[in-house]
């Protein structure tokens, strides 16, 4: 998933080749892209949005369970807070 804050795109989740869920965080920032925190739950087919300041990582699943947990990226501290969860995946 991927969402906007500021001039830089950050990138999360998703699944590679192998089937292997990620927990990646890339950042691009106009020039190349750089590694970022590891979010702290590996998710694919989540939804990203930002408030201006944080990506907010919201649902998806771990490839064997819908998941309810949402977490929140600061690209300024490159840290990832856990958020109260969804009421239900």
């Amino acid at each position: 998933a991927a969402a906007v804050v500021g001039d830089r795109i950050v990138v999360t989740g998703g699944v590679d080749a192998g089937g292997r869920v990620l927990n990646t965080t890339e950042v691009y920032d106009g020039t190349g892209w750089t590694l970022g925190a590891p979010m702290p739950t590996p998710r694919q087919l989540l939804a990203a949005a930002s408030d201006g300041t944080l990506v907010y990582a919201v649902g998806g699943t771990s490839g064997t369970a819908d998941l309810a947990s949402v977490e929140a990226y600061d690209p300024s501290a490159d840290t990832w807070t856990t958020m109260p969860a969804l009421p239900e995946p």
